[in-house]
């Protein structure tokens, strides 16, 4: 049973950033990406515990999971499982402080 890939509206606006910084210097590389990590979220919908579990301290943010997009490891997905959907609330490059991307105050 594959699960519902949902983007949530920061997860979009992380990936055009991305593809558009790539895209910049090399876009047969932005285009790649944009594969990459469409490949990631069909295997993330296959198998959504693949991920890392994250610790926060703020309850709000239990249950987040972190999985690398393959074939461009500097980034990452940062998910929840919810039912039989995944909520992709961020992507990330590695370098970024991922914590501040999680406050509570966002």
């Amino acid at each position: 049973m594959s699960f519902r890939v949902v983007l949530e509206r920061h997860a979009e606006e992380d990936f055009t950033a991305h593809v558009d910084y790539i895209a910049r210097e090399r876009p047969e590389a932005a285009l790649a990406f944009i594969d990459a990590v469409e490949q990631a979220l069909t295997i993330l919908a296959d198998r959504p515990e693949i991920g890392s579990p994250r610790a926060f301290r703020r309850p709000r943010l239990a249950g987040i999971r972190m999985w690398i997009v393959p074939q461009f490891q500097n980034y990452l997905i940062f998910y929840r499982v919810q039912d039989e959907t995944i909520q992709v609330l961020r992507i990330l490059h590695a370098a970024q402080d991922y914590t501040r991307f999680f406050r509570e105050d966002e």
